[in-house]
């Protein structure tokens, strides 16, 4: 394995948990082995390994509208 890191996004995820499930059928690994080889933490081949099904994406709040909008322009000064 190469000593390159990657860093995995919330879009990644849902393969990836799909690809340590398929791992873990086809053979007894270890978790550290599991993650080592997806290159994520292994919080994240314990949450593969024990949920059913995939976790739901997080969901952000409405973009509100920036404060210098809602009041209206700055007053200049004098």
């Amino acid at each position: 394995m190469s000593d390159e890191r990657r860093v995995t996004t919330s879009a990644d995820k849902p393969t990836i948990i799909v690809a340590i499930r398929r791992d873990i059928e086809r053979g007894d690994r270890t978790m550290r082995f599991l993650a080592e080889r997806h290159l994520v933490s292994r919080r994240l081949v314990r949450k593969a390994l024990n949920s059913p099904a995939l976790p739901p994406r997080t969901q952000l709040p409405p973009f509100e509208v920036p404060a210098k909008t809602r009041f209206g322009p700055r007053p200049t000064p004098p």
